[in-house]
């Protein structure tokens, strides 16, 4: 597995290709449903987001974009797209999440990682489980056509609150 900063190349190229159930996920959330205009946007938005990784397999070709973006103090939200080929590294980048990405935002103050996830997509929520991460609940109608999703979150170092 070769990891990369993304651009906006690489961010277009996956989403371009990118796996159906991402497509849909993406769409719902973005409420754009012609590929061409989701890779677009992605490359606009994520192509140049600092912290952002892209992945390919050893043949170079681009596989994934994903990385966990700043959205309030000691907070980040985990963002991910792959293509069909994301089978050729799941397990080397399932590694290098739990055992250093992960630790890594940590380390660099995050307490809390979280992504939503549409609740369509069951394969999502088994592999975000294996990544330690809790399912919090269910935000109901949260997609631009009215699609379920749900929260997930990562907390490390969580302190009461005393009122």
């Amino acid at each position: 597995m070769i990891l990369e900063p993304v651009n906006p190349a690489i961010a277009q190229a996956v989403g371009l290709m990118c796996r159906e159930r991402d497509f849909r996920e993406f769409s719902a959330v973005t409420g754009l449903y012609d590929r061409e205009q989701l890779s677009l946007w992605m490359a606009g938005c994520y192509g140049s987001l600092e912290g952002l990784l892209a992945a390919s397999a050893d043949d170079g070709i681009p596989v994934c974009v994903g990385g966990a973006v700043h959205i309030r103090p000691g907070t980040a939200a985990l963002l991910f797209y792959a293509t069909d080929c994301f089978d050729e590294i799941g397990l080397p980048m399932t590694r290098f999440i739990k055992r250093q990405y992960f630790p890594q935002l940590e380390a660099q103050g995050y307490h809390r990682i979280e992504c939503v996830t549409s609740a369509a997509y069951p394969e999502m929520h088994r592999w975000l489980e294996v990544l330690g991460m809790q399912r919090e609940g269910v935000l109901r109608s949260y997609g631009a056509g009215g699609e379920d999703f749900i929260q997930y979150a990562r907390v490390s170092g969580a302190r009461t609150t005393s009122h």
